[in-house]
């Protein structure tokens, strides 16, 4: 197996013991364990930066693991994937908000972290083509209607078209994550500045982004969240 740094955060021993184990036994060696956030954070600061980084939600310290994450995403772009006891639908938006590569349930099997790992290189990997296309391309979203992502500018019949503030977030949102589902309290996260915001206002913002783009393909996706439906040029 290729050579990846793998970090750890978990301050429960007998939890960590187990993953160092599964880790080795499927073939990872460059295994580096933290019992709190400010450990990591340290070390990435002084130059290590892994490959990919197992974060407990709920450890001890003065950081949990999202506020460590959110610090860590601020000196290196490498995906994140978090373990947690809890899986209500606070703590996975919470989780989403921060980063899109992974969770994982505690109590967990060798197998499903496995899994967890393998979808996490796979989803970033995608995610880094998809934005070394997004510096090259534009985007039609429908028709004779396209997005120039060096400028962020929508042009309808070569004609440019304003957006309002929050319809312009949403918009480059999903583009960023274009054909793939967009949580909404990610959406709303980045609209609003908040985990939680009301349906209705988020409804809101893609109906009158719908009505101002006539022809784009918005979906939502049940309770999940919202798909842009588009293609690169």
């Amino acid at each position: 197996m290729e050579s990846k740094k793998i970090m750890v955060v978990e301050d429960e021993m007998l939890t960590m013991l187990f993953i160092t184990e599964t880790l080795e036994d499927y073939g990872y060696e460059d295994i580096l364990e933290y019992a709190s956030g400010q450990e990591i954070i340290n070390t990435i600061k002084q130059g290590t930066i892994p490959d990919l980084v197992l974060m407990d939600i709920n450890i001890k310290g003065s950081k949990d693991g999202i506020q460590t994450a959110t610090e860590i995403l601020q000196f290196c772009n490498i995906p994140i994937v978090f373990m947690s006891a809890y899986n209500d639908t606070r703590t996975i938006r919470e989780v989403l908000a921060v980063s899109l590569y992974g969770f994982i349930s505690k109590p967990f099997n060798e197998r499903e972290l496995y899994i967890a790992l393998e979808i996490a290189w796979k989803n970033f990997y995608q995610q880094n083509i998809q934005e070394k296309r997004l510096i090259k391309k534009k985007i039609k979203l429908y028709d004779e209607c396209f997005y120039e992502v060096e400028t962020h500018n929508i042009y309808l019949f070569d004609k440019p078209i304003s957006l309002s503030h929050n319809q312009q977030i949403l918009l480059e949102t999903l583009i960023k994550n274009l054909n793939s589902i967009v949580d909404k309290g990610l959406l709303s996260y980045n609209i609003w500045g908040i985990k939680e915001e009301s349906s209705s206002a988020l409804r809101t913002v893609v109906y009158l982004l719908r009505k101002k783009l006539k022809g784009i393909q918005i979906s939502s996706q049940s309770k999940h969240g919202y798909l842009l439906k588009a293609s690169f040029l």
